[in-house]
């Protein structure tokens, strides 16, 4: 009879680990579920305050030629001062989006600058 209340006294012993375990288990859970959260929200707001300072910095590119800052006649493939600041310095043309040129001077800067490379005034390639 003694051995059958040991025995009882082990099974409710050891139910009570089991249930603290699961207890444990499940606290451990939350807590990694609730620190995922804040660190998802953490990444949010900072991805848009990333957006908030790319929108802060944007300006508006204005054609230099069409607002008079240069003249328009300066263009020309002898004028290679003028002309390296529309390629990169690997020798590429810069595109309109990032010189701010409008189509119309865009292309005759580029007109310009194949005529200057092929009179080797300017690199085809910058290697």
């Amino acid at each position: 009879m003694s051995e059958e209340i040991i025995n009882k006294d082990n099974n409710e012993l050891e139910l009570e680990k089991m249930e603290k375990e699961a207890v444990e288990a499940i606290v451990k859970n939350e807590i990694i579920e609730t620190e995922i959260k804040r660190e998802k929200e953490d990444f949010s707001q900072q991805s848009t305050s990333l957006q908030d300072k790319k929108k802060f910095f944007f300006s508006k590119r204005v054609c230099k030629f069409c607002t008079k800052q240069v003249e328009e006649s300066a263009i020309n493939y002898k004028n290679v001062e003028l002309i390296k600041k529309f390629t990169m310095p690997s020798g590429r043309i810069l595109p309109r989006r990032i010189s701010g040129n409008c189509a119309k001077h865009q292309k005759l800067i580029t007109r310009e600058i194949k005529k200057a490379r092929i009179l080797a005034l300017l690199p085809f390639l910058d290697r």
